[in-house]
């Protein structure tokens, strides 16, 4: 059964088992798939924006410390293991 954060015994058995270096290029990997994702969904939700503006966006939420507004967009752990 998932915790509050949706991690499972199985998930953190795996991820206990990963090297550091494993661990970091996944969640370099999770972070970019992310921002993928949260641009391409501020594209469609504003079709008159720019790349640029949808980036420019991005940056504002990441910097304004929103990021629970990219936990939709980051896809499941399995997929980068």
């Amino acid at each position: 059964m998932p915790n509050d954060d949706g991690m499972t015994p199985e998930r953190i058995a795996i991820l206990r088992q990963l090297t550091g270096q494993q661990k970091l290029r996944i969640s370099g990997q999770m972070y970019w798939a992310a921002r993928r994702n949260k641009k391409a969904a501020l594209l469609k939700e504003h079709p008159g924006w720019s790349e640029e503006q949808a980036e420019q966006e991005i940056r504002s939420l990441l910097l304004s410390g929103h990021t629970e507004l990219f936990e939709p967009f980051v896809p499941p752990l399995e997929e980068f293991l």
